[in-house]
């Protein structure tokens, strides 16, 4: 089994973090871990093949050391369309508006996710150096912000 699907295999977390914030998009939500086939369920009206083919993709790349410098970019899409918000980033944080809105408005100029998936490709691999092997695993706010990230990408992508 690849890396990716070691790390989401299984999940209880990723219903709830990732995939029912979405439910207003695909109201099938509730899908599992298919054993057998390894992967998650692809129920119609569900977004398990969506979420087989992100792992996939994650799977493909070779994960950045520094995952925060994708984001950043992502950021810098927003910034250099409109900065009508008023965001810049101080030091390392962005300021302005919550992150995530950043990185979903972001996310809009972010050509096929791109960036986004390097992002969470980096911070899969953090994670795993850090001893947290699967998704449910992670420390609390890294796991938010990975499901955020996961959660954004899906509503782009569909």
């Amino acid at each position: 089994m690849s890396e990716a699907k070691k790390f989401f295999s299984g999940s209880c977390d990723i219903q709830s973090l990732v995939l029912q914030p979405l439910s207003h998009i695909y109201t099938c939500w509730d899908i599992s871990w298919d054993i057998n086939e390894g992967k998650f369920e692809e129920k119609t009206r569900s977004l398990g093949s969506y979420l087989n083919n992100l792992i996939e993709h994650i799977d493909s790349i070779q994960a950045p050391e520094n995952y925060h410098e994708y984001e950043d970019q992502v950021a810098e899409f927003l910034t250099a369309k409109d900065n009508g918000w008023g965001i810049k980033k101080v030091g390392r944080l962005w300021v302005g508006a919550h992150y995530h809105s950043i990185l979903e408005q972001g996310g809009f100029g972010d050509f096929n996710q791109e960036k986004l998936i390097m992002s969470v490709a980096g911070r899969i691999k953090a994670a795993r150096s850090f001893g947290q092997v699967t998704f449910d695993e992670m420390e609390e706010g890294h796991k938010n912000i990975l499901a955020f990230l996961l959660a954004n990408i899906l509503y782009h992508r569909c």
